[in-house]
């Protein structure tokens, strides 16, 4: 009899291990392995141009950015749309924008890390000079009558 609660308390202990095994083997899948992988996404913060600068011809974006990896890819974003894209990571980056409307824009930046997490800087407005201009909307137009005017010859 005491053979058998011996082997009984055994075959629990067995399983208890086995099942221990199995709930770590199956914890370890869902964590990083380890050296502990970077989750946290790139701080990128714009420096220059600042808020309400005036740009003209080009436009020098200067940033920096902090990361326990090192960067992989950055985007470059004016207005929403991406006008830049690289994986060679730089200090500052130089941009045309003189084919831009002479009006104020948004500049920010997008950087992902050698683990694939993205980070977005801070949002810049600035303004552009010596580019194109918009044409007024009656432009060509006789403003008394509202119809094309006639070239003289």
């Amino acid at each position: 009899m005491i053979e058998k609660r011996k082997e009984g308390a055994e075959r629990k202990r067995s399983k208890l291990i086995l099942l221990f095994i199995l709930l770590s083997l199956s914890c370890a899948s869902r964590m990083p392995p380890p050296g502990k992988p970077d989750i946290d996404p790139p701080d990128i913060k714009i420096i220059s141009p600042t808020n309400g600068d005036t740009v003209r011809g080009l436009l020098s974006v200067k940033y920096v950015y902090s990361d326990r990896s090192s960067l992989g890819w950055l985007g470059v974003y004016i207005d929403g749309r991406r006008v830049m894209e690289d994986s060679v990571i730089r200090d500052s980056i130089l941009l045309k924008v003189d084919s831009l409307l002479d009006t104020m824009h948004t500049l920010y930046l997008e950087a992902k890390d050698k683990w694939d997490n993205l980070g977005r800087s801070n949002h810049i407005r600035f303004f552009t000079s010596g580019g194109k201009r918009r044409k007024p909307e009656n432009e060509g137009m006789d403003r008394e009558h509202q119809k094309p005017k006639e070239k003289s010859r």
